[in-house]
């Protein structure tokens, strides 16, 4: 199977009897790719309607509800540094040189990171 040059997801596969076999990829409700054959060259498809086909998928996925829940809940799993260093820090409320810590990590990390360092979740 090769890739069409120009097209974006879009594949045909050249038959040992000279027929072209086309597919298409898009990206499920959640987000896996999925390779669907459009049709043959010999049954009428075109290259035209392979797009069309995906541009369709595409569609119909982006109306789901749940690809909604999904972005929501990939937005909310990322972490940031200012995140780890507070979850660090409530956990060492005991720790002898508390205050001299956190007074370290204020003066010296933070100004550098500024929270701009983004994490994905730990589970």
């Amino acid at each position: 199977m090769e890739k069409i040059k120009g097209e974006v997801g879009l594949y045909q596969r050249k038959l040992a009897n000279g027929d072209k076999t086309y597919y298409y990829t898009y990206k499920d409700t959640y987000g896996k790719t999925q390779k669907v054959k459009a049709g043959r060259y010999s049954e009428g498809y075109r290259i035209a309607d392979a797009r069309n086909q995906r541009l369709a998928a595409i569609a119909a996925n982006k109306d789901k509800p749940e690809a909604l829940l999904i972005k929501k809940k990939q937005q909310k799993d990322v972490i940031t540094f200012q995140d780890l260093a507070d979850r660090y820090y409530t956990d060492k409320k005991n720790m002898k040189s508390y205050q001299d810590s956190i007074n370290k990590y204020n003066d010296k990390i933070k100004p550098v990171v500024n929270g701009g360092v983004k994490f994905c979740s730990f589970s």
